[in-house]
């Protein structure tokens, strides 16, 4: 069932308040935490909507009407006069490196974040590239060891694999100890025992195209052969891995793409399926799911053969974490980049239409999704909180650093100038964002 502009928007109010209570919490902790007092800890801008005063600390805690971001409001001398026994407790006069780590807290925070939602998403595993090999390059290491197209390696140096990853590693790992492996391969169901020459192969000389240079192309998704995922209706009506989907409602289909459209274009009622198994053709009938969580599309549970399901331990998810946290920042400051520098078009800034609008798609395909792209969100929130531009964290810790450098801060009118600057930019982000995201709305 499709999300509506209302869901669209509620699903957005509630992911952003997400991120800004993650983001103020790791100032607000951190400013406790090296005693420095905290007169109001707020989620929104503007008029408050609720709040609540701590009779014990006499915080005032509060949830505003414009639900934009948020703030933790400090003792602070700039912002008023402050009693002379209050002192040790005001925000200005702290040393640099408190003022640093309470600022910075906030953008870690964000990343710590995202790292525990997608530890708690791998922990209910993953699907994951089969260790298939697609396109062999002549003339390479991988042509002379007698791979070839389609085949999947179960194992090297006696080693077992299951994902692509793991014959990425075993094959840097062979590289680096610079010798020969051993090589057990699936061809069309026979086993066959090849030898690797890995001996002048160093994969520090190759970090950037390791596969091709070994002469291993990409794998494609072309057959329609699946792999059942568990407790689905394909599963529960007896299809299983490596089967062949030749037709969909009596309607032949020579590829993934023409069996996923057949399926999502099946009316009300039960789908036959023509399937080969080995030499034998057979149909079956199944009831597919058609919920919320499938977007009332008829889904029948399978995914595509090369790809296989991966459960994790509790260290393993943690760590697989942390790696899809660090290439989603990789990923971010890559795109970031390609706009400052003009290889990418500013039609990739998503404003807060765009956002809200991917929250609210996400939200179609399931918590599991929702809750990687608020990761990924929060990923982006701490990244551009991180930008030396004044007004962000990363411009007062900018001014913190010119500080520590010169043994004094810059005066008050410098960094209002650089804060006048720094809002005009934000502006005009902010604003170019917005102007994107009404061509796309219009268009």
């Amino acid at each position: 069932m499709a999300v509506s502009i209302l869901q669209k928007a509620i699903y957005f109010i509630l992911a952003l308040g997400i991120l800004v209570f993650v983001h103020e919490l790791g100032h607000y902790l951190f400013a406790r935490a090296l005693r420095v007092k905290v007169l109001r800890f707020c989620i929104g801008f503007g008029t408050p909507l609720a709040k609540y005063t701590s009779k014990k600390t006499g915080i005032e805690y509060a949830l505003a009407a414009i639900p934009l971001g948020g703030y933790v409001k400090m003792l602070d001398t700039r912002e008023g006069e402050v009693p002379e026994e209050q002192m040790p407790f005001e925000f200005n006069s702290q040393p640099i490196w408190k003022r640093f780590l309470i600022v910075f807290a906030g953008p870690v925070f964000n990343y710590i974040f995202a790292i525990l939602v997608f530890w708690v998403v791998f922990l209910g595993g993953e699907f994951s590239l089969r260790p298939i090999i697609g396109e062999v390059i002549p003339d390479t290491i991988a042509a002379s060891s007698g791979l070839k197209a389609g085949d999947e390696v179960v194992s090297i140096a006696g080693k077992k694999l299951l994902t692509i990853s793991d014959l990425q590693l075993e094959l840097m790992t062979a590289g680096l100890q610079a010798k020969r492996v051993k090589v057990v391969v699936n061809r069309d169901g026979e086993m066959l025992y090849l030898s690797m020459d890995m001996t002048e192969f160093d994969p520090a000389d190759h970090i950037d195209s390791f596969g091709k240079d070994l002469g291993i192309g990409p794998i494609t998704v072309n057959p329609a052969r699946i792999e059942p995922v568990t407790g689905t209706p394909a599963y529960k009506a007896g299809l299983l891995s490596g089967d062949l989907i030749t037709a969909v409602n009596g309607v032949k289909v020579a590829d993934w793409g023409e069996m996923a459209d057949q399926i999502s274009a099946s009316e009300e009622g039960v789908i036959e399926i023509e399937y080969q198994r080995g030499q034998e053709i057979s149909q079956v009938q199944i009831e597919p799911l058609r919920e919320s969580s499938t977007a009332g599309k008829p889904k029948i549970g399978v995914a595509p053969y090369l790809t296989v399901f991966v459960e994790h331990s509790i260290s393993s998810a943690f760590i697989r974490g942390i790696e899809e946290a660090k290439d989603s920042t990789v990923l971010i400051l890559k795109g970031v980049w390609s706009m400052v520098t003009g290889t990418a078009s500013v039609k990739n800034l998503s404003g807060p239409i765009q956002i809200a609008n991917t929250v609210g798609k996400f939200a179609e395909y399931g918590i599991v999704q929702l809750a990687r792209l608020l990761a990924l969100l929060s990923i982006s929130l701490g990244i551009l909180n991180l930008l030396p531009i004044p007004v962000l964290d990363g411009g007062h810790l900018f001014f913190y650093v010119v500080e520590a450098i010169r043994g004094r801060p810059l005066e008050p009118s410098s960094q209002e100038k650089f804060q006048t600057v720094g809002l005009a930019i934000l502006a005009m982000v902010m604003g170019l964002a917005f102007y994107v995201d009404l061509q796309r709305v219009f268009n």
